[in-house]
Order: structure tokens, then sequence, then C-alpha cells
């Protein structure tokens, strides 16, 4: 029972593979340009739902993947527009996922589809505070999307750097940096 379970997940991940036009930018494994040049169909649509639906994690993982980085063709955001709410619903609740990589994947899905979510910013306020590294991270580069200015002081800023209390909050002196950088970059834009 648990081979054929295996089997089947396997072949959610495949489907997606499969549309991958050759040949592949990378003999192994698959780019986001290999990504973009899939054919878009009706088909494409329901294969990535199953990814995004599945038990398995590493199927979620694609899943994710292939949805953040479609969501930038046109194409498929019209072709994907009535499966818009289940595609959005699962990429949320990947967000809730065991894995601390499924959740890491799920915050750049969450953030290609941004326009999706009324509570965008909020959702991403909430990853930046959770202890979690990997997701926290994720949300971290993508501050610039959901920040402004007036929610990074220049203090607070200079704390960040320069109180090793204050570092505590990110894994890496260089996620602090990364915070320095989008609060410049917003506070001068």
């Amino acid at each position: 029972m648990k081979v054929k379970r295996l089997r089947l997940s396997l072949v959610k991940r495949e489907q997606l593979f499969a549309r991958i036009p050759p040949p592949r930018t990378c003999k192994y494994g698959i780019t986001d340009n290999d990504i973009l040049r899939i054919s878009v169909s009706p088909e494409l649509v329901a294969d990535l739902l199953d990814c995004l639906h599945s038990d398995d994690e590493l199927d979620l993982i694609f899943g994710l993947m292939f949805a953040e980085h479609l969501r930038t063709r046109a194409d498929f955001c019209s072709l994907a527009e009535p499966s818009l709410p289940a595609l959005t619903a699962a990429i949320r609740s990947a967000l809730a996922h065991v894995s601390s990589r499924v959740r890491a994947d799920a915050v750049r899905a969450f953030v290609a589809f941004r326009t999706s979510y009324d509570d965008y910013a909020a959702v991403m306020r909430d990853q930046l505070a959770r202890a979690d590294p990997q997701p926290r991270r994720e949300a971290l580069a993508a501050a610039t999307t959901y920040l402004a200015a007036e929610d990074l002081p220049a203090r607070r800023c200079r704390d960040i750097c320069h109180n090793r209390l204050h570092l505590r909050v990110f894994t890496t002196c260089a996620e602090a940096a990364r915070l320095v950088e989008i609060a410049f970059a917003l506070r001068f834009n």
C-alpha cells in the first residue's frame, strides 16, 4: 500500500517535469528558466493544483516552485484565473506546513501571489517575527514588498547593527545587514 502511494505521489511532480520542453537548462535539476518555457494549458493548472494538495513534501516543494515562477506569466495568470482561489488557498496552507523548507518555499510563492491576499503585509510581518530562520529569511528578502520606510526608523536599524542583543533576532549578521539595506532603500526611495 505504501509503495503504491509513493508511486502515485511521484507521478504528481513528474507530470510537471514532463511539461518542460527539451533541452533543459541544467542536466540535473530544474531552473526557473525551464519553468518559464512550459506551455501553459488547463492541464498544467490541474497538475500544479495536484502538487500543491499533495501529502508528499517534495510534490509540495516543486508545486510551490512552479507556482512562484509561473505567476509572472500573463498567459498563466489568465488561464489560471478560475483556479486562483484554490491556488492561493493551497499556498496559504503551506505557510503552516510542518516542514521548515516547505514554509520557506511557501513564503516565496506567497510573495509571488501577493496581490491575491488582502492580509499580505500582516502575514509577512508574522513570518518575519517567527523563530524559524528559513521562512524568516525569505520574508526578510521580500521586505520591500510589505514594509514602508516608517516601519523601519533609522534608530532601530542602527540598534540592529550595533547592539548584539538585537542581532539575536536574526540568524546571522548578514540578515541584519540586509534589513539595514532594505531600510536604507525604503527611506530614500
